[in-house]
This record gives structure tokens, sequence and C-alpha cells, in this order.
């Protein structure tokens, strides 16, 4: 059956139009991973096993579920056989210490953890045994790796499974299939469920922590299917197939490209992380249509292009980003690909509040993050003044059902996250366009006070990202003698660009304010990048402070 033949219903949860598709088209691929092909049908059927085995090892709707993994087919199995049972997903990205996979499993306290893999000399499954010796709940650490060495663990497996079965904690590791053997393949539980309701919540996902400990804002099942409802009316391809890249801890991964294609019935492409070369290879061959990254992904995409030579993007249809802005000359080249778009969301929203639908109007994509989705409130608000004026700064607030119930065990979080009559605050600062559009010029927490000024990074990246051969740059406020705090300037440019500290110095004091010139511009070979692809302005900092240091040099 052709994708085109079935419209996208609206259904409840995501198990269900996941359920929906393996009846009606079961023979169309949901998932390519490592180079296996999932069908609906089998899908369907890998996510009832996997769910029945978490059930009779004793997890119960409402009980945490963590997942380490790559993005693939352990964690889509995991994520939604979690959801179809009313379990809450947690997502744990590898490139996490030990000390931060802790902080979270200590704080969501999950019943099973799936471990997906060993990379290098690094042995994940070690890892978590240590970061969860304090954990009381812990059933069982299943591994999904057939390659990892199980005889170097004394015990005969059956003690485990009994153990799991008999409702005492668990730590040593078993294999993936011997935890699925709790259930014959194909045996119905159903009696075993209690309903999962879309208000339930449905995963937590760990924010970055750059204001302090990471928070865990818990996310519902109705949010996650009304904004990809809501995002397939702006992304609406016909054959759906996303190349997935993105951490699983991330909103990104999940809802906007994961949670998407299941509910618009498309097609998934695993990619275990961010290579320029092989996405280039995944589109051409696999007739990619939908490319989500962040900004700097996609300069990193194109430096690779130009590399390469020519390349055939002809399949795709839509490229999007959403995260971070992008400068004016990375839109000017993705629109010579094909239609573009850009929205506005947090990990609390879920997803996106505002879109620039598909275009090639460089205008409408790198002057604003578009145009609020009409079945969302959203406002800019100063205190207790709701902005109406053109030009005039804000916060961006929101309101819905949509939003994130809670932060995990951080009552005091949520509370300070909303207002008094309702409106989630976002924390980031925005004006009206003329168009009705909304233009986000910075968040409240970067901005820097210098001689009295508030200085905002993001206005003054977009100047010097206008200028001709910068690639990437990003402005971080750091402490001042004089002036209290001051702008650094981190930069990259074209290798034959012939730019110099200088330069860029004297262009920026010809279109901004004396106090928004930054103080020193520092250029660097490449700039520290986030595992969801923004730049790491944490490490930017700590790299300055460094700097400060006798003999240390940093940059040019």
């Amino acid at each position: 059956m052709n994708t085109t033949s079935l419209q996208c219903p609206e259904l409840a949860l995501v198990d269900d139009y996941l359920g929906y598709y393996a009846s009606f088209r079961g023979d169309a691929v949901a998932a390519v991973s490592n180079g296996r092909h999932l069908t609906y049908s089998e899908l369907r059927l890998d996510v009832q096993h996997l769910a029945n085995a978490m059930r009779i090892a004793g997890v119960c709707k409402g009980d945490v579920v963590a997942t380490l993994a790559d993005p693939g087919e352990v964690f889509l199995l995991t994520f939604l056989a979690s959801l179809s049972i009313g379990a809450i997903w947690v997502g744990l990205n590898p490139k996490y210490t030990i000390e931060e996979y802790q902080y979270i499993l200590e704080d969501c306290k999950p019943k099973v953890i799936f471990c997906d893999q060993m990379a290098g000399s690094r042995d994940y499954v070690r890892d978590i045994i240590q970061a969860t010796e304090r954990l009381s709940e812990l059933r069982a650490v299943v591994v999904c790796d057939d390659k990892y060495d199980f005889d170097r663990d004394s015990g005969p497996m059956e003690n485990d499974l009994f153990r799991m079965m008999a409702n005492i904690n668990s730590s040593r590791p078993i294999s993936l299939n011997s935890f699925k053997s709790l259930c014959p393949k194909g045996l119905s539980l159903s009696i075993l469920c209690s309903a999962v309701h879309v208000s339930d919540p449905a995963i937590i996902v760990y924010t970055s922590g750059s204001t302090g400990s990471p928070k865990g804002a818990v996310l519902s099942h109705n949010g996650l299917t009304k904004c990809c409802r809501i995002q397939r009316r702006y992304w609406s391809v016909t054959p759906l197939k996303i190349l997935n890249n993105l951490p699983i801890n991330h909103i990104g991964c999940v809802g906007d490209l994961t949670a998407f294609s299941i509910i618009s019935g498309g097609t998934l492409y695993f990619q275990e992380r961010f290579d320029p070369e092989r996405i280039v290879k995944s589109i051409e061959q696999d007739q990619i249509t939908f490319l989500g990254q962040v900004p700097t992904m996609f300069q990193l995409l194109l430096d690779k292009v130009e590399e390469l030579g020519e390349v055939d993007f002809s399949s795709l249809k839509i490229v999007a980003w959403s995260g971070a802005p992008a400068s004016r000359e990375l839109v000017e080249k993705l629109v010579k690909i094909c239609p573009v778009s850009t929205s506005y969301g947090l990990t609390e929203t879920v997803g996106s509040i505002t879109f620039v639908p598909p275009t090639n109007n460089v205008e409408e994509l790198s002057g604003s993050v578009g145009w609020p989705v009409p079945e969302y409130e959203v406002r800019l608000a100063n205190g207790d003044f709701v902005v109406n004026e053109v030009g005039e700064q804000g916060e961006v607030q929101v309101r819905g059902d949509f939003l994130l119930l809670r932060y995990w065990n951080n009552e005091q979080a949520t509370q300070a996250a909303f207002t008094k009559d309702g409106w989630y605050k976002t924390g980031d600062l925005a004006v009206w366009k003329p168009n009705g559009a909304i233009a986000v010029v910075g968040r409240a927490n970067d901005m820097f006070i210098s001689g009295g000024y508030n200085v905002y990074p993001r206005e003054i990246e977009q100047r010097i990202e206008a200028i001709p051969g910068v690639s990437l740059v990003a402005v971080v406020g750091v402490p001042d003698d004089v002036f209290g705090e001051t702008g650094i300037a981190f930069l990259t440019i074209d290798a034959d660009a012939g730019l110099c500290s200088d330069d860029i110095r004297s262009l920026c004091s010809k279109n901004l304010a004396n106090y928004k010139v930054p103080k020193s511009f520092v250029i660097v070979e490449e700039l520290p990048i986030l595992p969801i692809g923004k730049i790491d302005k944490s490490a930017l900092k700590e790299r300055w402070t460094l700097q400060q240091q006798p003999n240390t040099a940093l940059g040019k």
C-alpha cells in the first residue's frame, strides 16, 4: 500500500499509531538500522514481545525504564515498548560521564536499564553498574550487545531471571535475548495492562544543566502525539524518509524525528552519530526526503559537500532546523538544495511552537523563527505586561495542554517555570516582526552586563556571521575588572578568507555600539560542540579562563 493512500488519523498514543500502520500497511518499512529493515508489522511484534517481558520483569505503569544507546533499533524498541505499557522512558547519552549517569539514574530510579554496546575501550555496562550501586529499585541491567562477554560474570543466568520474577534486585547484566525469554514471542498479556491515558507521563528528558544540575522534564503522551500531528501539517512529505542521527536523550531525536515518523507512517534511517560523509551517502542511496539537523551540523555537512564535490540531493523535499539560530550565509546555501523550514521550541514545549513553513525566502528564514501555531497560546511578556508592539522586546511564553507536566522530583523548579495563570516561561527574549512572525534575540540567562549596559550575545553573533568568510561564531560574557563583564567572540573562518581579528573588530565597530563590541576575537580551528550539535558555550568560557593563565595559548 502506498504512503499516500492513508491519511494521518487523530489517535491518542504513539502506540496507537504503531498499531494502526501495522494493520493497514504492515509491509511498509518503519525503520532501517545497521542494515536491518523493520516493517511496521515486524516492529509491532518486536515491541509487544519486549513490552511483555518488561511486564513479567515487574515493570508497571509509572515505573521508569532507561536506555543507554546510540540512535538505532535498541533505542526504538525500548522507547516504544515502554510507552505501550505506561512506563516512563529515559534516554541516556553514550557521551555522559559516570558521574552524569549516576546523577540522572539516582534521580529517576529506573526499574530496568538497557545498554546497547561497548565503544572502544569503554565498557558501558561496568559504568552503569558502578553508577547504580545505590539503586535498590533496579531489577535488571539488560545488555543489547551480542559481543559482550557474559562469561566474566559468575552465576547461572537462570538465577537472575528467577530473581527478577521474584521481585529481588539484580544488578548483574543479562542479555537482551535472555530478558525477552521471560515471555514467548506472540503471547498476549493484555490482562496485565493498565490503561494508558493521554495525560500520563511518557518520557523524561533531562536538560543540559547549563544553569545547574540537569532537570528532568516530564512530557506526556498527549504532548508527543499532538505536537507531531501539528508538525506533520507543516512538514508534509510523501514518502517520508527521515535520517535520524541525533542523540536519544534529546527531544529532537525522540519527538521531532522518531515519534513524528511513527505518527506519520514514515521510515526512519538511523545513524549512530553525526558523520557528514555518511549523511551524504544515505541521502543518495536511501533517497532521504526529510533532513532535520541543528545549524552547526548543516554547516559541517555543507563543508564536507564542498570537499566531496558533486553530490545528489535531488531526493530531499524539505530540510529543517531548530534548536539554534542559523546564519544568513548558511540559509543562502540551504535554499539552493530544496525548500527550507525552521521552527522554535524547547524540550519543555515538546514540539515547536512557531514555524516558518518550507520556503526559499531567505529573509523569512534568517530573520525570524516563524509564526505561532494557531492552536497554541503564545505571547511575549515583560514582567506582568504583555508585549504587543512591533520591535518591543519580551520573554516568549506559551500555554497549553501539550507542555511538560512537571520537572521530575523538583517541585520548586516546576513552580518557578510557570506564571500564576499557567504560562510557561521559556527564558528566551524575542520581538514581534511587522509580518506577525517572532524573532528570537537571545536568552535571558545569556545576557551579560557590561559597564551597566545589557548585552545580548545573539545580536553580536548575527553581525559577525554576516561578515564574508566567517563560518561559525559564539559570543560569551566573561568577568572584567573594569566593566564587570565583557564579551569574547570565538569564531572559525574559511581557509581562503584572509581575515584576522583586527579586520573583524573593525567591521563590528561600524555596526555595533562600542559597549557591544567584544573585547577579544579568538579565531580557532574548531568550536566545541555538544552532543546535540550546539556550540558548547560553557566550554568556551572555561577555555578563556585557561587562556588567561601564563604560558597558555589559545587561537590566533
